[in-house]
């Protein structure tokens, strides 16, 4: 209705659901988190729409004005090799295959946190493959988990669990043993 621009921070999603990007006018998402590449590259998508309102603000040798070109001047040659390589093991395993792991064990941490009388502050059906909680220490509590070797990460009093398609539901599971613990013996959640 006002002609705004939806630009939308992709790295949620990118590699771990798929992702329509038919009414995304900028879309932009690191590499390095589901799709396993290595920090220092992204891949941005800019819709003609965005081209013609947009001036980049950051400019080199290949993008000199009055360019409106969102040209990149230094490309990272090493870790283009690193994406192709894992886009190319990525794409042999199926993204078909690799977002139904994803969901299913999504899934399955939301039931093991309704288990245990959490609900997740995640929309289960409107969400990539990350499942948070609200938690009264988040800094304790990813310290609780990492003591009991479970990896999660620490959002400013949320807990964040992110399984990838090569995790399983026994991962899951004792990621929920560790839950139940740590509120059996501490007071952070």
């Amino acid at each position: 209705e006002v002609d705004a621009l939806l630009i939308v921070d992709g790295i949620q999603a990118l590699g771990s659901t798929p992702v329509d990007l038919s009414y995304v006018d900028v879309f932009g998402a690191g590499t390095f988190k589901w799709l396993m590449s290595g920090f220092g590259n992204a891949i941005g998508v800019f819709r003609e729409r965005a081209r013609e309102q947009l001036t980049p603000i950051f400019r080199s040798y290949a993008n000199r004005p009055p360019s409106k070109a969102f040209n990149y001047a230094a490309p990272n040659i090493p870790g283009l090799y690193v994406l192709d390589a894992t886009l190319a093991y990525l794409e042999e395993l199926g993204w078909d295959r690799i977002y139904a792991q994803i969901e299913r064990l999504t899934d399955r941490t939301f039931t093991v946190l309704r288990d245990l009388g959490i609900e997740p502050v995640t929309p289960q059906h409107s969400r990539g493959g990350i499942v948070g909680f609200d938690v009264a220490d988040s800094t304790r509590a990813a310290a609780e988990f990492q003591q009991r070797k479970v990896s999660v990460s620490d959002k400013e009093r949320r807990i964040l669990v992110s399984p990838h398609f090569y995790n399983t539901e026994a991962d899951i599971d004792r990621f929920g043993e560790a839950l139940a613990d740590i509120q059996a013996t501490s007071d952070v959640i």
